[in-house]
């Protein structure tokens, strides 16, 4: 087995039997595995909750011929992180959406004539170590997204489109087989936002203290000031409150979970959504909010809103409609309203992008991210302070001033 020198494993994976998990992957195929070649799967920084390695098998099949298969395996990651996926039932959630909910999607659509490529396929599931093994879509020519341009239209249409028929799917899907979503259901979002999300107190703190140095946001600074000390309640309150319409979110729709193809002249053909730990039942303003305000280019995200919330609607009502829902289906004022009144997500998302989306990757530390402690303040006062953030949030912060979001 060769590792890549230049990817530090993390020390509990060393004992991971990488070789084993290729023979079980390529099967009886194999006569003999020549090799096995362990990469990275992204940058260090760039994934969070798993552990992701590329396995590069080499071997030689029934035939003689020397053949190789690709695969991306996610391995629960080790320490606070694992014991926090571990706690949650995060992993095993991500498990259940790519063996069971994302193949109910693909059958669904494929009934009504759409043979759409929502998100890769899962190949297997190993349970020593947990893995999931998943297609490689690098090996399909797909690639990521500059995470710092932010998406352009054609991207962004393209996301919406999935993600829309990710949407009314799941809404079929829960009217005639309901067990397959409530296994969803049953972890505590309130103790998950408490464990994970310390940091949306921490972030509103550091925004304040930045914005507390530009002059004529005075106001901007109170409010903050106040929201710190209920961003969290208030978003637990914002995940249990139902919508009228809801749906099975993605809930971590951003840029490093979205891959494009391309043709030949770098026409987009294609998009895949990845990364399925944190999916959560409710409103689509919850994966549309944190899309906009990560991900989609500034001045796109400005002045299309309309027109993107139109689009996006035109393929949730048609899809639902076409999948013949029982369901009301909202009419696009009632998406819009949603966004309005989920618009503490738009302030998350902005949190995030700071700490994470701007962020030199090889930067990102999670636990100082995460910590009370002085360092951990000095941190996020660097990532605050980045004179890219501070071009993005200053113009947005009135808009989410004057929307009262910060209230």
């Amino acid at each position: 087995m060769n590792v890549d020198k230049e990817y530090c494993i993390p020390s509990s994976d060393t004992d991971v039997n990488f070789k084993n998990i290729a023979k079980k992957l390529v099967g009886e195929s194999a006569k003999s595995i020549i090799s096995c070649d362990v990469l990275p799967a992204c940058d260090k920084g760039e994934n969070f909750s798993s552990i992701l390695h590329r396995i590069v098998v080499k071997y030689l099949d029934e035939k003689d011929t020397i053949s190789i298969a690709k695969f991306i395996i996610k391995i629960m990651p080790p320490g606070d992180r694992g014991k926090f996926m571990e706690k949650h039932n995060i992993f095993n959630h991500e498990r259940h959406v790519y063996q069971m909910v994302l193949p109910q999607i693909t059958a669904l659509l494929s009934q009504i004539g759409d043979s759409t490529k929502l998100s890769p396929d899962c190949i297997t599931v190993l349970s020593e170590p947990c893995t999931i093994v998943l297609e490689d879509m690098c090996n399909l020519n797909y690639v990521m997204a500059s995470r710092k341009d932010g998406l352009n239209l054609q991207q962004t249409l393209d996301i919406l489109k999935k993600i829309a028929k990710f949407h009314a799917a799941s809404v079929k899907i829960y009217e005639v087989n309901p067990e397959t979503v409530e296994t969803l259901l049953n972890r505590s979002i309130s103790e998950c936002i408490n464990s994970f999300c310390i940091f949306y107190k921490l972030g509103t703190i550091s925004l304040r203290d930045e914005v507390k140095k530009w002059s004529g946001f005075d106001d901007v600074a109170e409010k903050l000031n106040k929201l710190k000390d209920n961003i969290i309640q208030k978003c637990i309150d914002y995940y249990i409150t139902k919508s009228s319409f809801n749906v099975l979110n993605h809930n971590d729709l951003w840029t490093n979970n979205c891959m494009f193809k391309y043709d030949a002249e770098g026409k987009l053909i294609n998009s895949v959504i990845v990364d399925y730990q944190f999916v959560y039942w409710g409103s689509p303003a919850i994966d549309l909010n944190y899309l906009f305000f990560t991900s989609v280019d500034n001045n796109i995200r400005k002045t299309k809103w309309n027109f993107l919330i139109h689009y996006y609607h035109t393929i949730l009502s048609k899809t639902l409609k076409d999948l013949e829902v029982t369901s009301p289906i909202p009419k696009v004022s009632d998406i819009h309203m949603e966004l309005l009144q989920k618009g503490l997500h738009a302030i998350i998302a902005c949190l995030i992008k700071a700490a994470v989306i701007l962020a030199p990757a090889n930067t990102v530390d999670v636990n100082l991210m995460l910590s009370e402690s002085s360092e951990g303040s000095s941190y996020r006062q660097k990532l605050f302070s980045n004179p890219k953030y501070t071009d993005f949030i200053k113009p947005l912060i009135w808009e989410f001033y004057w929307l009262g979001y910060l209230d």
